[in-house]
């Protein structure tokens, strides 16, 4: 016999992305979606936690703005934010962090660890001035773009070779490999006097050994302009109740609010 169970129907919301001012329309995501993603964190694997979230988002999203069609060309931070929004029409709107204590301190009370609650829906993402166009010396410059979700699952992909944990924690070039990449996802076009090359996904390998090749000078102001890029960001002060003693502590990105 076939149980007759009640249809379950989920609220509906609307959110808009930080980086088109566009709307979403979206539905909390289930128990067993809440599972999966716990799941993910636990495994301590960034790929399996990126998959999952990805999983997560694309279910949730009942409809699309005109700038984003699928999950994978959002932008990191349009998807830690929306993420974050998912998170709170699901589970609500407060989380409880533990800090260590407050440092620098001879005050027994303040070096106790210390549960913060802080309050999700005051979360959002910093949109400092984002200068697209970078000129790197008189021949030559680049166009930026966002660093979007398809970018980090294939640094994460690109940079997970079968060696040991351990050695890979200690790899210099895996690190410098990282960065490398990363900053070549982020590389929209480079141009000279003569003329403007796209780039494309397929072209990143070489776009990363142009990087390398870049000199100190002009690779720093492409770290630099890159790193005034939107992030989600949120700061709290710790205030000490027996000394009064205080200490600012600044959240970046989702994975702060999630320790």
């Amino acid at each position: 016999m076939t149980l007759k169970l009640p249809e379950i129907k989920h609220p509906t919301h609307t959110l808009v992305l930080p980086s088109c001012n566009e709307e979403l329309l979206v539905r909390p995501y289930s128990s067993k979606e809440e599972k999966i993603l716990l799941m993910a964190a636990l495994s301590d694997s960034a790929v399996e936690y990126l998959h999952a979230a990805k999983q997560i988002v694309q279910n949730c999203v009942i409809q699309w703005c005109k700038s984003y069609q699928k999950v994978d060309d959002l932008p990191t931070f349009d998807f830690d934010y929306l993420l974050l929004q998912l998170r709170i029409i699901s589970v609500g709107e407060k989380v409880s962090i533990r800090f260590k204590g407050i440092y620098d301190s001879e005050c027994t009370e303040c070096q106790k660890d210390l549960d913060v609650e802080v309050d999700l829906t005051q979360v959002q993402v910093e949109n400092p001035k984002f200068d697209r166009k970078i000129i790197l010396n008189e021949d030559y410059g680049v166009l930026l773009k966002y660093f979007a979700v398809k970018d980090q699952n294939d640094v994460f992909q690109k940079t997970t070779k079968e060696t040991p944990q351990n050695d890979k924690a200690n790899s210099v070039d895996e690190v410098v490999d990282t960065i490398f990449r990363s900053m070549a996802h982020c590389i929209d076009a480079i141009f000279s006097k003569e003329e403007v090359i796209k780039v494309h996904q397929e072209d990143i390998e070489q776009v990363k050994g142009w990087l390398e090749n870049l000199p100190r000078e002009a690779r720093t102001k492409i770290e630099e302009a890159i790193n005034q890029t939107p992030v989600l960001k949120h700061e709290i002060t710790l205030q000490c109740e027996k000394c009064g003693k205080k200490q600012k502590h600044v959240f970046e990105g989702l994975e702060s609010f999630f320790v």
